[in-house]
């Protein structure tokens, strides 16, 4: 069996342009490194470089075999790496976004927990329903709540939750306009809409075999706010699609009923997004896995 020894030996020589060079570099005696040399090329079987006192020179066969021996180093260093930062203690600043309703909601209590069981991380929140350039303005982590397709392929993407939509009116505008049962039927209701989506200002709703009805509209009202739309909602304003988990109440206390209950909307994909795998900070790292910990853990309860 190959000494790995010897293949990183070999890698230093061809990297140094010799065994002098390497010897001072690596501060191993030169001798060693020409026993070493010898034994591999003795394994192999092949002249993998060619020595005198004047000349040296790597070998084609040479060449290709310090490619793939380059190949395993830089493995064997990525590995050592993600050892090390997986023991490393989180420190320094992480700068995150997150949508203003998920921080109220869920996301609040994440952070605090997170600084809490880690005091020497620092933070920078900006709450805003802006799309922000994450490179650009130096974020090392933004919260997402959206549904396929992603506008994040330039990112690195992960998921932590889905969140069901329902599409609700108050009672008294039901009253007063009727209860439908078709999608085609909703153009009687007025229309309101989270801004995020005002490119797109129509519903796509699912039956029970999953066909997908497309229904244009023109919003009467559009607000950044989800509680504003929860509030209009609830007077009367308009039909609106919200995610479930924050109008439980008033389904329950009839503020807010469904319609359309044999349909449903595709759910939104709550997730974090950063700019790369690689050079992640600790700080960064334990956070996001604090987070997709936090998300399964409010799943279950809701379940």
């Amino acid at each position: 069996m190959i000494d790995l020894n010897q293949l990183y030996y070999f890698a230093k020589i061809v990297e140094h342009g010799g065994i002098s060079e390497a010897s001072k570099h690596l501060r191993v005696p030169k001798s060693k490194l020409s026993r070493h040399l010898a034994a591999l090329e003795e394994e192999l079987g092949v002249r993998l470089i060619h020595r005198t006192t004047r000349h040296f020179s790597v070998t084609d066969i040479g060449q290709t075999y310090y490619a793939h021996c380059q190949s395993m180093l830089d493995k064997a260093e990525i590995a050592q790496a993600s050892i090390m930062e997986a023991q490393a203690k989180p420190r320094g600043l992480i700068r995150i976004t997150c949508p203003i309703t998920l921080l109220h909601l869920s996301v609040e209590e994440m952070i605090t927990s997170f600084l809490k069981n880690n005091p020497e991380v620092d933070m920078i929140v900006d709450a805003t329903n802006r799309r922000i350039d994450l490179v650009h303005e130096g974020i090392d982590i933004a919260l997402r709540v959206s549904t396929p397709p992603f506008k994040d392929s330039e990112y690195v993407m992960k998921r932590l939750s889905m969140r069901q939509q329902l599409l609700v009116a108050s009672p008294d505008l039901i009253e007063e306009i009727g209860v439908i049962n078709h999608p085609k039927d909703l153009f009687r209701y007025p229309s309101m809409v989270h801004s995020q989506y005002r490119d797109r200002n129509q519903w796509e709703l699912l039956d029970n075999h999953n066909v997908s009805t497309l229904i244009p509209f023109t919003p009467k009202f559009m607000t950044t706010d989800l509680s504003l739309l929860k509030k209009a909602a609830v007077n009367g304003i308009g039909a609106v699609k919200l995610p479930a988990m924050i109008i439980q109440e008033e389904l329950a206390a009839g503020q807010l009923v469904q319609l359309l209950p044999n349909w449903r909307f595709e759910d939104e994909v709550v997730h974090a997004v950063y700019p790369s795998r690689r050079g992640v900070i600790p700080a960064v790292r334990s956070f996001l896995d604090h987070l997709e910990n936090e998300f399964t853990e409010l799943d279950k309860n809701q379940h």
